[in-house]
């Protein structure tokens, strides 16, 4: 049985080298399809391929061929596999069906944002205009591929499968145990805005993922390893971190910051003016490649990060916050937040309405079947983290506190400084804390603690981490297990309806009225000749329309 599972395990320059071709198809995929848009190339069908191909050829100048060839396939068949599934799979989450799916159709239709302003008269205009693009632009590479706008979500696989690849060699280089560091690698990626996400085009997971990449690519740096294209691949992942949300370059700061805190420390000043240059290349690459939006927002509105910050800054935070946290603090409200029964419904909230106990405290550990269904929603807006996070957050701090007694000094400076940079990490978002997705890196915490007190622990200490641990992967198995079966029956549902409509129309017109502008890509893909008709022209004439498969109002003379 072990010479079976020694076959098929991998060594670690192999699990190295699948996140070397992750990150770096990623780099190469978002700097070719900026350069296409920058110089207005509209043929964009062999980006995606060519990100691919230049990876391997990079592959090859560190790697031994033959390994190099192995894992290039498996690599290709991996995204492949996985451009397959997304494609079926549809993204019903509101801001992917709202704005993320949309930008991606309207570049598509022509619209270049790095020399045009969006105009029409749409849904967060503001977005479309002012917001960082980075893994839009790269799932649109895929789409110009595919032809299947689902399959872009690839991108998220591949944020995925590097993070998994490098925390777990970080992690093994630390702990030096193999099974432990698989264990804790799989709890940290668990994360449940991960798990609801990696099926949406949100950005929140991909956001946390970089964190860990980054953070694990800075580990290995700090033993010395001497990876293949470890600094090169620091960089790779810095300018991508940095294009997927206005504010992700904070997280990249702050991580650097206390990196070089570390190892000022140490007294490694050599690997701080290393890092010093490396970042000041990055930030060169991001002057170029991202001058759009951040340049763009600069000249035109004084304000790099505009409209999150500064003048006429837009909210999209403080109007979605539940009625009973709006006169607090927003630290109280965070904290309250982690202690209210899970749940989401924004649309309740914004008619004055309560459903299903919004507003309700909870005892930790305890939870209604509702909350099941919200925690597994790519956005919950109250306590995001699952419906046990907190007794999970209730029993770290406690697990904290007594390894702050039992641990050697060293190793207690150490968990301080770690726990310090999360805790930090989060207050430039504390306006928006309350809602779990704006701070994804919190989930850390909780599993640090757990993993850390299993391995330097005591008996019970043991037995009571292993106890957290089990109640934590319960949640993420009910969490993922609901949100993944409902999205696919959902997505085959909505795949039927329109097979339906296909069938019942045929090549006439029909005036149908939809929820978001992105639902003609799934016209046009069953071939539906549909006629979109506008929210106000519905209500006008709300009478002479009737409900489709529960998916679309089609109006009745349309028959």
């Amino acid at each position: 049985m072990k010479k079976i599972l020694s076959y098929f395990s991998l060594k670690e320059i192999d699990i190295y080298l699948i996140g070397f071709l992750c990150i770096s198809t990623l780099f190469f995929n978002f700097l070719l399809i900026n350069l296409c848009l920058n110089l207005k190339i509209e043929s964009n069908l062999f980006v995606f391929p060519l990100a691919i191909i230049l990876s391997y050829f990079l592959a090859l100048f560190k790697f031994p061929t033959s390994k190099v060839n192995g894992i290039m396939f498996c690599f290709t068949a991996f995204v492949l596999i996985t451009i397959v599934i997304n494609s079926f799979i549809i993204d019903f989450s509101q801001d992917g069906m709202l704005y993320h799916k949309g930008i991606i159709l309207e570049i598509n239709k022509k619209w270049n944002p790095i020399y045009e302003e969006m105009t029409k008269d749409i849904p967060f205009q503001y977005v479309y205009n002012h917001y960082v693009k980075g893994i839009e632009f790269s799932q649109y590479s895929v789409y110009c591929l595919t032809r299947n706008i689902e399959s872009s979500k690839v991108i998220n696989f591949l944020f995925l499968l590097s993070s998994l690849c490098f925390t777990y060699l970080s992690i093994k280089k630390i702990f030096n145990k193999k099974i432990f560091s698989v264990v804790f690698t799989l709890f940290l990626n668990a994360n449940p805005i991960v798990i609801n996400q990696l099926f949406t085009f949100y950005v929140d997971g991909i956001i946390y993922l970089s964190l860990l990449i980054s953070l694990s690519l800075l580990l290995l740096k700090s033993f010395n390893e001497k990876c293949p294209y470890l600094n090169l691949l620091l960089l790779m992942i810095v300018v991508l971190f940095v294009n997927i949300k206005l504010t992700s370059f904070v997280l990249v700061f702050f991580l650097f910051f206390f990196y070089f805190i570390y190892l000022l420390n140490k007294k490694r000043i050599k690997e701080i003016i290393s890092n010093l240059k490396l970042l000041t290349l990055s930030g060169i690459i991001i002057g170029i490649v991202s001058w759009y939006p951040f340049g763009q927002n600069l000249l035109k509105k004084g304000n790099p990060i505009y409209p999150i910050v500064g003048k006429n800054k837009i909210d999209i935070i403080e109007h979605q916050r539940p009625p009973s946290l709006k006169d607090d603090l927003s630290i109280i409200a965070a904290f309250k937040s982690l202690f209210y029964r899970v749940n989401h419904a924004p649309h309740s909230w914004s008619n004055g309405t309560i459903n299903e106990n919004i507003e309700e405290f909870k005892i930790p550990f305890t939870f209604k079947f509702y909350e099941i269904k919200y925690s597994s929603i790519a956005c919950a807006r109250i306590s995001g983290f699952g419906f046990w996070f907190s007794g999970i957050f209730v029993l770290a701090i406690v697990l904290f506190i007594a390894l702050c007694f039992y641990l050697k000094k060293d190793q207690r400076n150490l968990m301080l400084f770690f726990v310090m940079f999360i805790f930090i990490s989060i207050l430039p978002y504390i306006q928006g804390a309350w809602w779990a997705r704006f701070i994804p890196q919190l989930w850390i915490f909780p599993i640090f603690i757990f993993f850390i007190t299993y391995y330097f622990g005591n008996t019970i200490l043991k037995v009571v981490s292993q106890i957290s641990l089990t109640l934590v992967a319960i949640m993420i198995f009910i969490i993922g297990g609901y949100n993944y079966s409902k999205t696919i029956y959902n997505s085959y549902e909505k795949r039927k309806c329109l097979s339906m409509l296909k069938k019942c129309f045929g090549d006439k017109t029909i005036k149908i009225k939809v929820d978001y502008d992105s639902e003609e890509f799934y016209f046009k893909e069953y071939g539906v000749n549909a006629q979109v008709v506008s929210i106000k022209d519905f209500e006008k004439d709300k009478k002479n329309y009737y409900l489709f498969q529960k998916y679309y109002y089609i109006k009745k003379d349309g028959e």
